[in-house]
């Protein structure tokens, strides 16, 4: 039977209607997996176009970065200001960087902890940096893995925007966190976890210091969360230690995508407060989101901004811990 599930932390609802899907087993099957067609030309790869373009003194051993040269969010000062007596339009003032990966076989569904635990490290030095600019009201770090994903390039790199509003996801987050905290005195990501390791339905990783999670109200199909044990509510603080275990934790789902998925196109971001707020502090707590693609928005999606899901969380991390 249909079941309406609602996150406990934006208070989005979904509909989860596993009779209108096949088995589990089945995405296993799907005619394409996340595979970008190699380019003949590769602008990223240590010599390129990209690579003479890179940040000096930024990134690491095995990893360097560029401003997009197509930038989402810019610093720019020369922008037009435009005004309307009805509609808002202001300059969408911030940064927007790609963090490349040095070797172009460190695909994500390769790609080693140590080497993630790397690329997370070096999305938090780029976090901390900016947080120096009052302007910039949130950050950002994502990872296209794949077509369908919203990759174009298939050298492995990541994505680091910041911008001067805070968007309406994160938002939500935030507002939902901060009312959990008036009610019940408490974090609500640390009672989460609390209640997922007793539950234990949905748990398909953990270790000393992260927690992974198939979401119980996803908006895609195995999408899947990772929660940093310790309480702290900005990317920007994590230890090195702290983000080994979830690149340990992150890792550890990439292989069990690939191997019980066939590798599907997929999303991961980090979602984290800029800290400078006490209330947030003690109410909120960083974590990574992971969203396969193996499933498209339909017209009542569209319409509604509430999603039906054909693969309940709970046979989700079954399946994948098979």
């Amino acid at each position: 039977m249909p079941r309406i599930r609602q996150n406990i932390v934006t208070g989005e609802w979904v509909v989860v209607a596993p009779e209108r899907a096949k088995r589990p087993e089945e995405f296993n099957k799907r005619p394409f997996s996340a595979a970008l067609l190699h380019d003949q030309e590769c602008f990223f790869c240590v010599g390129g176009s990209a690579w003479n373009e890179r940040l000096d003194r930024v990134g690491s051993k095995n990893i360097y970065v560029i401003p997009n040269k197509f930038p989402a969010f810019t610093k720019e000062t020369n922008i037009e200001e435009t005004g309307h007596d009805f509609f808002s339009d202001n300059s969408a003032e911030g940064v927007h960087e790609v963090i490349i990966l040095s070797n172009p076989n460190d695909a994500l569904n390769k790609i080693s902890s140590k080497n993630l635990a790397d690329l997370l490290q070096v999305m938090r030095d780029r976090t901390r940096f900016y947080q120096q600019d009052v302007s910039i009201r949130s950050f950002t770090p994502i990872y296209n893995h794949g077509l369908g994903s919203g990759a174009s390039v298939n050298h492995p790199h990541a994505q680091f925007f910041g911008n001067n509003l805070v968007p309406p996801r994160l938002l939500n987050e935030f507002m939902g966190s901060e009312q959990y905290f008036h009610h019940q005195r408490n974090c609500v990501f640390c009672d989460l976890l609390t209640f997922e390791l007793k539950e234990n339905s949905r748990v398909v990783f953990k270790n000393d210091g992260a927690v992974a999670v198939t979401a119980y109200a996803p908006r895609f199909p195995f999408e899947t969360w990772i929660i940093p044990t310790d309480h702290l509510s900005t990317f920007a603080g994590a230890s090195d230690k702290t983000l080994k275990q979830v690149a340990e934790a992150l890792r550890s789902i990439m292989k069990q995508f690939d191997q019980k998925l066939s590798n599907p196109p997929l999303n991961w971001f980090i979602h984290t407060s800029r800290s400078f707020d006490y209330h947030q502090k003690m109410t909120y707590h960083w974590h990574l989101e992971i969203t396969p693609r193996l499933s498209t928005y339909g017209g009542y999606e569209l319409a509604t901004d509430m999603t039906i899901e054909t693969v309940m969380p709970e046979i989700a991390a079954r399946f994948l811990k098979s």
